[in-house]
């Protein structure tokens, strides 16, 4: 259910640290801003990659072969069924501009962005990596001490690259120097 402004609710297990949740929560809110909110709201990849199939085979030309899964059929014949013409149309028109990328690649791509957003929002890298290697499941088997585990951890995940470049930035580091004490 779409609310205005965002309304986010946490899952009673759900993690609430007071150092990591603001960027947790600047985090969530990024990934369900317009632009993110297609990929940010998928609960996995491999649902990520049906949606994308899906939207493949209904407005991008492809046809349901006899190998296409069923899952991908079903919904590419609801978005045709209930999306309106114009809308149809428009969404033909941007896979002939540019087709779609892999489910994984859009997925990290959004990911990143979001924890960017919330590293900038909050200024908290320490919560940042926390929450990363919380929840990153390229990290899942990283434990994060010292500079081999780092250097391994940046190997494992895009992310991590994405929020330490920010971090180590003139103008972040600049920013944050200045109003780093109201964050």
């Amino acid at each position: 259910m779409a609310t205005s402004p965002i309304a986010i609710v946490l899952a009673e297990h759900a993690e609430r640290d007071p150092a990591t949740l603001p960027f947790q929560l600047a985090r969530l809110v990024a990934l369900s801003l317009p632009g993110s909110l297609l990929v940010g709201s998928r609960a996995s990849v491999e649902e990520l990659e049906t949606l994308l199939e899906s939207i493949a085979m209904a407005f991008g030309g492809r046809t349901s072969g006899p190998d296409a899964r069923a899952d991908v059929v079903a919904l590419a014949s609801r978005l045709r069924r209930e999306l309106p013409r114009d809308v149809q149309d428009e969404i033909a028109n941007w896979l002939v501009e540019a087709p779609l990328p892999p489910a994984s690649e859009l997925a990290h791509m959004v990911h990143r962005r979001a924890a960017a957003i919330a590293l900038l929002h909050t200024g908290t890298l320490y919560a940042a990596i926390t929450t990363l290697f919380r929840e990153d499941a390229a990290l899942a088997v990283q434990p994060p001490r010292g500079l081999e585990s780092l250097y391994s951890a940046c190997k494992a995940s895009p992310t991590l690259v994405e929020v330490l470049k920010l971090a180590l930035d003139p103008a972040f580091t600049a920013m944050y120097r200045e109003h780093g004490a109201s964050r």
